[in-house]
């Protein structure tokens, strides 16, 4: 029986290889001897079993939030459509037929019912009919549509959607299926033609019938290379016991991520905003975060006056109400997680 060491070692000579592959055939029967390994070696049999849970739990989810979001997308369809024949405005055809589509976000070239609404909204907005989407956008100080609000679900459906795309149990799923259907594929190295000639390209599609013709297959490769990495990148984290999820905060969806555990806050709202301010590019800050910052970018409005033009009873109103939304933050984190997204240390390393 070979040990861990030496099964993460064999992956990672098989993992480059493949990377290193330029010829497609080759590097198809390298993945497929990955994959063989894989299914074959107990211990790395338990890594792709291991997958299991997190993809049911994750497709589970996708498909709650999926349909959540579309009942939020036909809400506002109805009801703008409401307004609009209430105004005695038509509706254009091509929203019409975009959202009878039944698709919930577009494709390379099709259209969603999302783009539906985002159409039926950017009408009436044109129109000058703003009171009746205000509740539906955020609208920035020139009048343009800086955020899309009527479907938080769709956008944590999105994020959720895309981070199950980069997970290792989809990679795998993506690898099995390039081993069991190679004849799925028709790649255009393997038929030379003459790309001024549109014959010889109609001959080949004839030839494709119902597989996939691909113009670009070494970037079709890529990313089954890409998927193999994670899957290897996996391996070593389990067998080696140091298995993590990165803490994080999306400033779009309001997903924050602590010890591997997913804490929604709604990313329009105070929370929301201040965890925005203590994360860069998702990560939290390492420098301190002052007041007058959390102030001027998160709580004040058009009307009120800059940080700097308030009086000292004015700041400490304003100090407390940070306290108490850091507190906020901390009793949701606390509920998930049982501990505090934030010491004493850290409040005072951050109100600086």
């Amino acid at each position: 029986m070979k040990s861990d060491q030496e099964l993460i070692s064999e992956s990672r000579n098989l993992l480059n290889l493949i990377t290193n592959e330029p010829n497609i055939p080759k590097c198809s029967q390298y993945i497929e001897e990955f994959i063989e390994k894989y299914e074959t070696w107990p211990s790395l049999a338990e890594v792709v079993s291991s997958l299991a849970p997190k993809r049911k739990d994750d497709k589970k989810r996708l498909g709650t939030l999926k349909k959540k979001a579309l009942k939020e997308i036909q809400r506002t369809f109805d009801q703008l459509t409401k307004e609009y024949r209430r105004k005695q405005i038509n509706i254009p055809q091509s929203i019409i037929d975009t959202y009878e589509q039944k698709i919930i976000e577009s494709c390379e070239y099709t259209t969603s019912r999302f783009d539906a609404v985002k159409c039926l909204l950017s009408f009436l907005k044109n129109k000058g009919e703003l009171s009746a989407i205000k509740k539906l956008v955020i609208l920035g100080p020139k009048g343009n549509i800086d955020a899309w609000i009527f479907s938080p679900s769709y956008f944590e459906w999105r994020q959720k959607r895309d981070a199950a795309k980069k997970s290792a149990w989809y990679c795998w799923d993506q690898i099995i299926y390039l081993k069991n259907n190679p004849s799925s594929l028709l790649f255009i190295e393997d038929h030379p033609l003459n790309r001024d000639d549109l014959s010889d390209l109609c001959i080949l599609i004839q030839k494709a019938g119902t597989r996939m013709l691909l113009l670009d297959p070494q970037d079709t490769m890529k990313r089954y290379k890409l998927c193999v990495k994670t899957l290897h990148e996996y391996a070593v984290s389990v067998l080696l016991g140091k298995e993590k999820t990165a803490d994080s905060y999306d400033k779009k969806t309001g997903i924050l991520v602590r010890n591997g555990i997913e804490i929604p806050f709604k990313p329009v709202q105070l929370r929301g905003k201040v965890l925005g301010l203590l994360h860069h590019r998702g990560k939290q800050r390492s420098k301190p975060l002052p007041f007058d910052e959390i102030y001027d970018k998160a709580i004040r409005s058009e009307a009120d006056a800059y940080w700097d033009n308030l009086d000292t009873i004015k700041r400490a109103k304003i100090k407390k109400q940070i306290f108490e939304i850091y507190e906020g933050i901390n009793d949701r984190v606390s509920k998930k997680i049982n501990k505090p997204y934030l010491s004493a240390n850290d409040l005072t390393l951050h109100f600086v």
